[in-house]
């Protein structure tokens, strides 16, 4: 589905994001990207409940990576 189709592409560019390096001043940091999705209707038909569904998945998917 293209539901699933953007999950595994946000999933790839998470990955790919945390895998670079970043060079500040000399020092190599590296992040973590999370990201909140929410699907329009399914996840709300207004942007309060699709804010709070995206933002309910972001949390739990910084939870899960700790």
């Amino acid at each position: 589905s293209d539901i699933t189709a953007i999950e595994t592409h946000l999933a790839s560019i998470r990955t790919q994001l945390g895998a670079r390096a970043l060079q500040f001043g000399g020092i190599a940091c590296r992040s973590s990207f999370s990201f909140g999705l929410a699907h329009f209707p399914h996840d709300g038909v207004d942007l309060d409940a699709l804010v709070a569904c995206a933002d309910k998945r972001l949390y739990a998917m910084k939870a899960e990576k700790k």
